[in-house]
């Protein structure tokens, strides 16, 4: 079994552990519902910003208030999503339509203090300089192009990618003092697998790195990761319903793979705003900063990235964001995410090398520029709707 197999099926397998034992820990207590310490206190009557958790289980009332207000309830939260999706965008497909998708979320906490996260989830995109636009084209070996290069529209390639990912990571949350108020700062070790698709096939294609053809993974690398996660103060307002953090921390690939010339600690920077406006509305926006280095990139892309996410849900909940209902709680999520390579330009096909002059069409190997996509994903699913981490 390869390493990506072994890591999928032992992340999978302690997610199906955690959804077995949820019975065990539904009626876990969940702390007080006073009113406490900025900048993190439930409003009785409304939901409360939980730091980005999806409970969907209602929990029995408090006995004693706690030392601290909890972030997240003990016991386990999931979310359960199914999406369709359309790209955005001038890219040449002869349809917008994207391939279907789906979340799944859990959220296990032992104690007030920590706990863990594994999500699976994709997301569909159409990058943009696929199918349009001219690029020069190189015979192999050649230092100019051919006169007139070639038209990328002409023979247009189904470019559609269904990334997959899984994120996995352990919260621990440090109590401090900011202006003689009691301050989370939350540490997260992070592990990320992708792997991903293109055009409903392998993503394991040719690409031309230093004017050499390589048959590398366009959607394939491991990470990991150190976040350091806090409220924004002027931007939490808990009697407003508004919670924003902001996560930073270094980035590593496992291992340099393919065109990989570095593996230097990249920065992750990861603003995220929740507001809720009724106790049944959720609104995300999440911009960030994100590098990625996979097996075709000879340095890391960095990422300017764009997610807003407005969802309903179909039920009413206590002052932690937990439904009250017995079953689980259906919603309805509109999700738009965007962004680009800050640092690779032309953004798609920079150029294409024809390794046989006598039959260019079929023998011509891309040279990729930066990634960019737009796309809009509508989900149906139960549980606390929620925005993958990116």
């Amino acid at each position: 079994m390869s390493r990506s197999r072994l890591a999928r099926a032992l992340l999978s397998a302690l997610a199906v552990a955690l959804f077995g034992i949820q019975p065990l820990v539904a009626a876990a207590d969940s702390g007080s519902q006073e009113s406490q310490a900025w900048p993190i206190a439930p409003i009785a009557s409304q939901t409360a910003p939980d730091l980005g958790s999806t409970p969907i289980v209602a929990q029995a009332a408090p006995a004693a208030r706690p030392a601290h207000v909890p972030l997240w309830p003990p016991g386990l939260e999931y979310t359960v999503d199914t999406s369709m999706a359309w790209s955005f965008g001038k890219t040449g497909a002869p349809s917008s339509g994207l391939p279907g998708g789906m979340d799944v979320v859990f959220r296990y906490s032992w104690a007030a203090n920590n706990r863990l996260v594994i999500g699976y989830y994709d997301l569909q995109e159409y990058p943009l300089g696929f199918d349009t636009g001219s690029v020069p084209l190189y015979v192999q070996g050649a230092a100019t192009p051919i006169p007139g290069g070639a038209n990328l529209a002409a023979a247009p390639v189904n470019a559609a990618v269904q990334n997959h990912l899984i994120i996995a990571h352990w919260d621990q949350i440090f109590w401090t003092k900011l202006m003689g108020q009691d301050f989370p700062l939350i540490l997260s070790p992070t592990y990320t697998h992708r792997w991903g698709s293109i055009g409903g096939g392998t993503d394991y294609l040719p690409v031309e790195i230093n004017g050499f053809p390589y048959m590398e993974h366009y959607r394939t690398g491991d990470f990991l990761a150190l976040g350091l996660t806090f409220p924004v103060p002027l931007l939490t307002q808990p009697k407003h319903h508004l919670l924003t953090t902001y996560t930073i921390g270094p980035q590593w690939a496992t291992t340099p793979q393919g065109a990989n010339q570095t593996n230097t600690a990249q920065l992750v920077q990861i603003l995220h705003v929740i507001w809720h406006p009724t106790p049944q509305i959720k609104i995300d926006l999440q911009p960030s900063l994100y590098p990625n280095l996979l097996p075709t990139d000879q340095w890391p892309q960095h990422y300017f990235t764009m997610i807003y996410s407005a969802a309903y849900s179909f039920g009413k909940f206590d002052a932690y964001g937990r439904p009250t209902s017995p079953y689980p709680v259906p919603f309805i999520q509109g999700t738009i995410s965007m962004g680009g390579a800050m640092n690779e330009s032309p953004y798609g096909i920079a150029a294409l090398y024809c390794q046989n002059v006598a039959n260019c069409a079929a023998s011509s190997v891309p040279q990729l520029g930066g990634n960019h996509a737009a796309q809009f994903q509508l989900k149906f699913g139960i549980g606390r709707p929620t925005v993958i981490p990116l």
